[in-house]
């Protein structure tokens, strides 16, 4: 890399290159090869050699890695390529593009989808019920990101002009955002209650479907807030609905939380056979986030099973994935689950550093546990107290400071 900061990026990519011929495998010379094909230009050509290396080490070796950089990302994805066309020639177009794919860039990383939509808004600046959904859409993003304390009061601007313009999807989108952002920031009321503004929107206005998604978000609310039998109940009475009548999205998200319900009920190699159909949905589809979910879950179905080792490697791909893919709500999961996993196995250190981890991330998003997130960690919480002292408890945070809680 001396070579291309100094000016010869030619003879550094030559370099490389003989580096790669003489050990495939060199996940170092291949992150090279990456960074210097898109330091000169050639992001296409990175993209390639990023998915290649990928491809082989998973064929020969059967694990997976990341050499990817965030342009690099951007590069591969169709959306964000068209998404760059149509801004340059016709944004109006490209805010059209934005809301008739909405599905898919809430599906992806939340932070190339909110630099993607922020273009959008820049280049286009007419008050327009398709400019509103923009907005609405990026306010969403901003969650997903970590961002809605200092974006609240926004959202809920933007959802009372939605709603008094009738603008029935953005007030969907923003009522979304807001019931979300209240359960992060431990607002369980504003939580449930915009669940239920979201809820009525549907029920006058919109199709069977869109109730049933209405359903399923606050089917997740109430898990988290602790509503046990009654979130379940809501999604198992929207699979017929959702399978007559959903589209791939509808029916990936749906299999997605059924998972859930079938674990929590014990029928492991059910939610198994939902999760891989939601899995390849969302890997077809570039939905690298809601990829993260379904490696969580399936990382939950193992530790169900007893298989701790095997949990703990699907967590740990997650994590590298990033804070700017999975967003902060999954990457303090990952925490959370990482605890739980290593307290289970007697590690009891790393648990402890995993929880300091999962606490100092919130603070720095300005986020706080759901009432599921407390109880599923609580033993472990317990665990610690008991067989670790405090100056072990202290020194696990100390830890986690020094490593940096968010890897972006």
């Amino acid at each position: 890399m001396e070579l291309a900061q100094s000016g010869d990026p030619t003879m550094a990519l030559q370099l490389v290159d003989e580096a790669c011929q003489i050990d495939p495998l060199d996940q170092d010379a291949a992150k090279f090869r990456v960074q210097i094909l898109e330091s000169i230009g050639n992001a296409p050509g990175a993209a390639k050699a990023a998915n290649s290396f990928h491809t082989r080490v998973l064929r020969e070796l059967g694990v997976v890695v990341n050499i990817e950089t965030p342009s690099v990302v951007t590069e591969s994805n169709p959306l964000t390529i068209t998404c760059d066309w149509l801004v340059e020639r016709n944004p109006e177009e490209a805010a059209s593009f934005l809301v008739s794919t909405r599905s898919s860039w809430m599906a992806m990383s939340g932070k190339i989808a909110l630099d993607c939509h922020q273009k959008v808004l820049d280049a286009y600046s007419f008050e327009t019920p398709t400019r509103s959904m923009v907005v609405a859409q990026r306010l969403y993003l901003k969650w997903i990101v970590g961002e809605f304390d200092t974006h609240q009061l926004e959202t809920q601007r933007a959802l009372s002009m939605a709603l008094s313009n009738q603008e029935v999807e953005a007030a969907t989108i923003l009522g979304t955002a807001l019931s979300f952002g209240f359960l992060s920031q431990g607002n369980f009321k504003e939580a449930i209650r915009h669940c239920r503004v979201v809820r009525e929107i549907a029920s006058q206005h919109s199709s069977e479907i869109e109730l049933v998604k209405a359903d399923r978000h606050l089917a997740i609310i109430e898990q988290h807030v602790g509503k046990d039998g009654i979130w379940e109940n809501r999604i198992k009475s929207a699979s017929r609905i959702v399978e007559e009548n959903g589209s791939p999205n509808d029916i990936a998200q749906q299999n997605l939380t059924m998972s859930l319900v079938l674990i929590r009920e014990g029928k492991l190699d059910q939610a198994s056979v939902c999760l891989a159909q939601a899995r390849r949905y969302f890997e077809a589809s570039n939905g690298r986030r809601m990829v993260g979910y379904c490696m969580l879950t399936q990382a939950m179905i193992h530790e169900e099973a007893g298989d701790y080792v095997q949990a703990i490697a699907i967590v740990e791909e997650i994590k590298v994935m990033g804070t700017d893919v999975t967003g902060h709500s999954l990457a303090a999961a990952c925490d959370d689950m990482i605890a739980r996993l290593h307290g289970r196995i007697g590690d009891l250190d790393f648990s402890a550093e995993a929880v300091a981890r999962g606490t100092i991330l919130r603070r720095q998003f300005g986020s706080t546990p759901s009432i599921y997130e407390i109880n599923r960690l609580n033993p472990t919480r317990r665990l610690l107290k008991e067989q670790l002292t405090e100056k072990d408890l202290r020194a696990a945070y100390a830890r986690a400071k020094l490593s940096g809680s968010v890897s972006s």
